[in-house]
């Protein structure tokens, strides 16, 4: 029986119960023996001819007949034994993704472009992924302005995905994708000696490009697929600004406290507004 455990053993989770096929040859044995049988009311005798027939032999043990009921007998405690071995089928399941999608946030992607804000272009890019995800692959959602923010982490719940997209909004703030790095070295660290949260992590990075550390990017030795969002450069916009003083009432002679603020009070604003396009322009700053 310890043979057919170790032939078994693969296929089956707890082949020790196949020690009960030991009951098998007791089972044939009740029907090789003459006992004396008590009168006992059945609703049918399909079953039972032949061993009505046996009640007329004298001899301990008969030749042992076709019987309907002993190969069912067998058949109950083989299906018995068989359920409490508990068996299994060793398949090699699909191996899924694992996405990392990054998406700027920083105030350029608030640039207008003809199909809409790049913000939004980027979140289109991002649920065209989130369609393309398959059986076993897993999407996280990771958004970047002045810092990092996990949006959402790995999961294969597609609504999730996209409420964590939809709800991304961009900031007036420039890049820094150092702390997404950060983040993904966490999950997938460079170093050998330290195991992998995420095993095969792939990153698809959504950006018009406008990165102020670009560098911390190509520090890592991962596959990242970067989407250029965006193509038009003729945009203007604020990109700095900047409030000193203090709003005080002006003295007798119409001047404030602070030299060179003027009649109009101690504040003084300091813009600096960035031309994408190559060519000046006239343009109203609000």
């Amino acid at each position: 029986m310890s043979a057919i455990g170790s032939m078994l053993g693969g296929a089956f989770m707890a082949p020790i119960f196949f020690a009960f096929l030991g009951l098998v040859p007791i089972v044939l044995l009740l029907y090789i023996l003459k006992l004396r049988r008590s009168d006992v009311v059945i609703p049918c005798t399909m079953l039972w001819m032949k061993s009505l027939q046996d009640l007329t032999a004298n001899a301990p043990f008969q030749r042992l007949r076709k019987n309907l009921l002993l190969l069912l007998q067998i058949l109950i405690l083989l299906l018995l034994v068989i359920g409490l071995s508990r068996p299994f089928v060793a398949a090699e399941g699909a191996r899924g993704s694992n996405l990392c999608v990054i998406i700027d946030a920083s105030a350029s992607m608030q640039t207008i472009e003809e199909g809409g804000p790049r913000l939004e272009l980027a979140k289109q890019k991002a649920f065209d992924l989130v369609d393309q995800l398959e059986r076993g692959d897993h999407m996280m959602v990771i958004s970047f302005g002045k810092s990092a923010d996990v949006r959402c982490e790995l999961t294969d719940d597609r609504s999730r995905l996209r409420r964590a997209i939809r709800g991304i909004s961009a900031s007036d703030t420039r890049s820094n994708i150092r702390d997404v790095m950060l983040i993904v070295r966490s999950l997938a660290p460079n170093d050998r000696d330290r195991p992998s949260v995420v095993s095969d992590l792939e990153m698809y990075l959504l950006s018009d490009g406008r990165l102020t550390d670009l560098d911390e990017l190509g520090a890592l030795s991962m596959n990242v697929n970067y989407v250029k969002i965006g193509e038009t450069k003729d945009n203007a916009g604020i990109v700095a600004f900047n409030v000193r003083g203090a709003e005080t009432a002006p003295d007798k002679e119409g001047l404030s406290p602070i030299d060179g603020a003027g009649p109009q009070g101690g504040r003084q604003c300091f813009l600096l507004v960035h031309n994408e396009s190559d060519r000046p322009r006239a343009t109203t700053i609000s």
